[in-house]
């Protein structure tokens, strides 16, 4: 592991910087990709994405991981913590489920055309209090495309060629859970939320869209395909 002290006398982090910790804090991790698609820089800047992410991570801010085959993530060190005001236990690598799942986010919210924003766990406890609950997962975020804004809720399908019967049973579960809270409820049937199910392959998308349409699921669902996925839950072996 990268010593977090090592050269950061030489790294003095600027308002930039500062907005990049803060935004792998909210994904807990990053892409180069995502730092160029949501604007960070110029886009007469080549490699300005890169040469940031290496001269945060050369100050002992950031590390860098296996993503999948040579692709790697960014997650943020102890020193990058306390930078930004947080605790070193967001600091650290992550479990593959659990990588699966920030990347889904990562690439759903900020890899398409249409940006959204991940609310962190806090955000979420302050914005919406009545909805909060003790063990709760931090996979909502902030619907834009619409006219009005809705809250949404975010599961990343990790079970590649799985049994699909499975797969929108915990869905609904996800729901049910949801609607056991009479403001939750409220918010449901007011079509303020939407629940968004990211899957790796085109087809399989399809497939669930028209199951989800004639199950008369509770609420607004949407399922969209992210191809990139595919290398995560159903890596090819290496030969």
């Amino acid at each position: 592991m990268v010593n977090p002290s090592r050269d950061q006398s030489r790294v003095r982090l600027e308002e930039r910087d500062i907005e990049i910790l803060e935004h792998v804090f909210r994904y807990r991790m990053t892409v180069i990709e995502a730092l160029e698609n949501l604007g960070f820089f110029a886009d007469d800047t080549p490699h300005a994405a890169k040469n940031v992410l290496r001269r945060l991570k050369s100050g002992g801010f950031l590390i860098s991981a296996p993503l999948y085959g040579n692709r790697r993530y960014y997650y943020l060190t102890p020193a990058a913590a306390h930078a930004i005001g947080y605790s070193e236990a967001v600091a650290r690598p992550l479990p593959e489920q659990t990588k699966t799942d920030a990347f889904g986010m990562l690439a759903f919210c900020c890899l398409r055309d249409t940006h959204q924003e991940k609310l962190t766990l806090e955000e979420f406890r302050s914005s919406f209090p009545k909805l909060f609950r003790n063990g709760e997962r931090p996979n909502y975020y902030l619907d834009t495309e619409g006219e009005t804004k809705r809250l949404g809720f975010v599961r990343v399908d990790r079970g590649g060629m799985g049994r699909w019967d499975r797969l929108i049973a915990r869905c609904r579960d996800d729901v049910a859970k949801r609607c056991d809270l009479p403001d939750f409820r409220r918010l449901i049937d007011g079509g303020a939320f939407v629940f968004t199910l990211l899957t790796a392959l085109p087809q399989k998308a399809e497939r669930l869209a028209d199951a989800f349409s004639e199950d008369g699921f509770p609420c607004e669902i949407q399922v969209f395909s992210l191809p990139e996925l595919l290398e995560l839950v159903a890596p090819v072996p290496i030969r």
